[in-house]
C-alpha cells in the first residue's frame, strides 16, 4: 500500500498543470505549417474553381473567335466591293466628262460650210484638238475677186461670227495670206490671194 503525503501530492498536481500547459499551447512552427497547408488547399481550391470557370467560359470564346473571323470577311469584301464601287464611279465620271468636254464637228462644219460665200474656194479644212479641251480648225483656201484682201478679213470674220452662234468663242487669225498670179490671161483678170485662216477656242463653255 503506498501512502500519499501532501507533497506527493503537490508534486502530482504540478504534473499535471504543466501538462495541461504543455498540451494547450501551440508552438509557432506548428502555427506556421497549418497556415501554409490552408493557404495550399485555399489554393488548390481557388486553382480548380478558375479552371471550371474557365471550361465553361471556352465555348464562348470560341464562338466569339468565329464571330470575329466572319465579321472580318465580311468586312473585307465589304472594301473589297467599296473599292469596285469607287472604280466604276472614276471611270463613269471621266468618261462624263469625256463626253461633256468633246469636240462635235459636224455642226461646225455645217456652219463653216453655210458660211462660205461663193467666192471663197476652201482646199483643205482641218480640225485638231488638245486634250478635248483646246480645239483649232484651219482652214486654207483662195479667191479672185476685185478686193479679194478684204473679202478674205470678211471671210475670217463670217468664220468668227457662225462659230459665235454655235455657243463657241472663237479667235480667227490669218497664218498666210498672199496675193499670187492667178495665171488667167485676160484683161480683166484679178490676181488670187491665197489664205490659211486659224480659228481656235477652248472648250469649257461649249455644250452640245
Amino acid at each position: 500500500m503506498i501512502l500519499r503525503t501532501d507533497l506527493y501530492a503537490a508534486i502530482l498536481h504540478q504534473d499535471r498543470v504543466l501538462r495541461k500547459e504543455k498540451h494547450g499551447t501551440v508552438s509557432p512552427v506548428r502555427a506556421l505549417i497549418g497556415m501554409m497547408l490552408l493557404l495550399l488547399i485555399a489554393g488548390v481550391a481557388h486553382y480548380f474553381y478558375m479552371s471550371q470557370k474557365v471550361s465553361l467560359l471556352r465555348p464562348d470564346a470560341a464562338a466569339a473567335v468565329l464571330r470575329a473571323s466572319k465579321t472580318q470577311k465580311e468586312l473585307q469584301s465589304a472594301e473589297e466591293r467599296i473599292a469596285i464601287q469607287r472604280e466604276k464611279v472614276a471611270k463613269r465620271t471621266a468618261l462624263m466628262q469625256f463626253a461633256k468636254n468633246r469636240i462635235s464637228w459636224a455642226p461646225i462644219m455645217e456652219a463653216v460650210f453655210e458660211t462660205t460665200p461663193p467666192y471663197i474656194e476652201m482646199n483643205t479644212i482641218k480640225g485638231s484638238c488638245f486634250l478635248q479641251q483646246k480645239a483649232t480648225l484651219l482652214i486654207s483656201g483662195r479667191t479672185a475677186t476685185r478686193n479679194s484682201r478684204l473679202d478674205c478679213d470678211k471671210f475670217r470674220l463670217l468664220l468668227v461670227e457662225a462659230l459665235g452662234k454655235l455657243g463657241i468663242k472663237a479667235e480667227g487669225k490669218f497664218n498666210h495670206m498672199e496675193e499670187i498670179d492667178s495665171g488667167v490671161k485676160t484683161g480683166n483678170a484679178f490676181l488670187t490671194t491665197v489664205f490659211d485662216i486659224e480659228l481656235s477656242w477652248t472648250n469649257q463653255s461649249y455644250v452640245r
